[in-house]
């Protein structure tokens, strides 16, 4: 999942889940979630457990990371809130456009 906010430095802890669940959509290896998502081995641990404890992660017999139905649901969610935020600095781009012209 490419970065939805490419203008900050710091990816916000939802961020990271939704990368996370993204990966892990058709089952993957937790060492393909640590490489696809740029986490360390310790950040990989915490949001690894953090997903399972939420129920938005499952692991099946063989290792592999499924994203769980409620995943799902908070990615779709994640999506429409991300797509609310560009759609507000797109206005505020345009307000500070209109101010900058009326200044010329």
């Amino acid at each position: 999942m490419k970065s939805v906010f490419a203008n900050r430095k710091k990816r916000s802890k939802e961020e990271i889940i939704a990368s996370v669940l993204f990966t892990a959509k058709s089952g993957v290896s937790k060492t393909a979630i640590m490489y696809a998502n740029y986490l360390s081995f310790s950040q990989l641990n915490k949001y690894i457990a953090f997903g399972l404890k939420a129920k938005v992660l499952y692991i099946n017999d063989d290792g592999k990371y499924f994203t769980t139905a409620k995943g799902l649901d908070y990615l779709r969610t994640f999506e429409q809130v991300h797509n609310i935020e560009n759609d507000a600095l797109e206005k505020r781009k345009t307000l500070n456009d209109i101010l900058s012209s009326e200044q010329n």
